[in-house]
């Protein structure tokens, strides 16, 4: 006996297997039986799964939801005769589901496994075959429904010479201003920003980039650099303005306050002296899947059938490792709090 006797695999509706959050998943399983058998289980499981992992490398499971649906070849599901049968199955997905996500403080993956069970006769053992496909879930998240977010945030700090070997500089001026707070996958920041150095000393270089933070409810945060884009040196007494710069939103996962994986992202401008200070600027900002104005994504013919897919190439892109994202969502966040004050941590 062997897995010769009998293939199967799962064939989705649709190519792209990626599904909304309440959504039907439909398919089936094709089986390739090769000789004579007497099937005693054959089916089609469906599973979401959270994997936290901890900063030592090891890692927890959760079960987010389980489904299974038993199938049968051509109406029987014992005695076989050699030939290719289709059994269709079909899942609904829950409202509830979480968004596939993949990073270093864990994951949320669904994926359908197709199982069977046979036997090539009465008195031999049972065999077992199986066949596995991800698929990528998203929830929904509409910008529409994100007023708060779509207004814009500026952002004004005044660095004082407060250093002994600074005394006789003046005052570093910075400014940072965003014309909203809510963008999808595809769409372009457009930043405008000023830099204002009177002191005597240099900024050695500024930065200005989108950091996701994931929480797990284990209390792990993960933050990283998801898009950048990077300018040199400001000099003593010199200014360095940025005019509706632009970073281009890559196919993350969207803003979302699951209780167990938290997604969240906020807009730096990143300033490091000449001394090692950093100071920062930020914005938090929302990152969703249907947008206000579809005209802003090249090429979106509605913003339930428009699907962000593609690489993104180019100096401003750091890392983009994801599952590609839906511009369709539904899902509401919390409400983004003010901008917050300027950091200034020690060296």
């Amino acid at each position: 006996m062997s897995s010769s006797d009998v293939q199967i695999s799962i064939r989705l509706d649709g190519s792209q297997e990626i599904y909304h959050s309440g959504e039907t998943v439909k398919g089936v399983v094709v089986a390739k039986v090769n000789t004579f058998l007497r099937v005693s289980v054959l089916k089609a499981e469906f599973e979401g799964m959270y994997t936290y992992r901890n900063k030592y490398g090891g890692f927890h499971k959760q079960v987010i939801k389980n489904y299974e649906v038993k199938l049968d070849m051509d109406g029987k599901i014992s005695d076989i005769n050699p030939g290719r049968y289709h059994s269709p199955f079909s899942f609904t997905l829950d409202q509830s589901f979480p968004s596939s996500l993949v990073c270093l403080a864990g994951s949320v993956e669904y994926k359908i496994t197709a199982k069977c069970g046979y036997k090539l006769s009465n008195d031999s053992s049972i065999e077992k075959t199986e066949s596995v496909n991800y698929i990528s879930v998203n929830r929904y998240l509409d910008l529409r429904d994100k007023p708060f977010a779509l207004v814009g945030a500026q952002l004004k700090h005044v660095h004082p010479t407060g250093w002994c070997y600074w005394c006789c500089g003046q005052d570093l001026q910075i400014s940072m201003e965003i014309k909203k707070r809510a963008f999808v996958a595809g769409e372009r920041i457009e930043v405008s920003a000023a830099i204002n150095n009177e002191t005597s000393h240099i900024v050695s270089k500024t930065e200005l980039d989108v950091i996701q933070t994931v929480k797990t409810k284990i209390n792990r945060k993960v933050k990283q650099k998801v898009v950048r884009k990077e300018r040199g040196m400001v000099m003593d007494h010199t200014e360095q303005v940025w005019i509706n710069e632009s970073l281009l939103v890559p196919s993350v996962p969207p803003t979302s306050d699951d209780y167990n994986m938290t997604v969240s992202y906020l807009l730096r401008m990143l300033l490091t002296l000449d001394n090692g200070k950093l100071i920062k600027l930020v914005i938090p900002i929302v990152i969703g899947n249907v947008p206000v104005d579809t005209s802003i994504i090249e090429g979106a013919g509605s913003e339930l059938s428009f699907m962000y897919t593609g690489e993104i190439s180019g100096g401003d892109v750091v890392q983009c490792n994801y599952i590609p994202s839906y511009i369709v969502y539904r899902f509401s966040p919390d409400a983004l709090p003010s901008a917050p004050t300027v950091e200034e941590p020690t060296a």
